[in-house]
């Protein structure tokens, strides 16, 4: 498992490398961009991403929310 034993490799350092490896992650999943109406403290521009695996209206779903916390608090942002 190449990768494991390296959570740099997991985890990225910051917003734009967060977003890039959910994006990644979630392949043809993603189905959804919302611009968040504030930037980011570097000025970037944040979005929250929908990934979505199953029917659009489907009876039941299960959601995850996930944030970074930044270096002050967690260490790696984890988007």
């Amino acid at each position: 498992m190449k990768g494991y034993l390296h959570p740099p490799l997991w985890f990225a350092d910051g917003y734009a490398g967060a977003d890039a490896k959910f994006r990644q992650a979630a392949g043809r999943c993603l189905a959804e961009s919302h611009r968040h109406p504030l930037t980011g403290p570097d000025g970037a521009v944040l979005h929250t991403r929908i990934a979505r695996i199953g029917p659009e209206r489907a009876r039941r779903y299960w959601a995850s929310t996930a944030a970074p916390l930044g270096r002050l608090l967690g260490g790696f942002a984890g988007g």
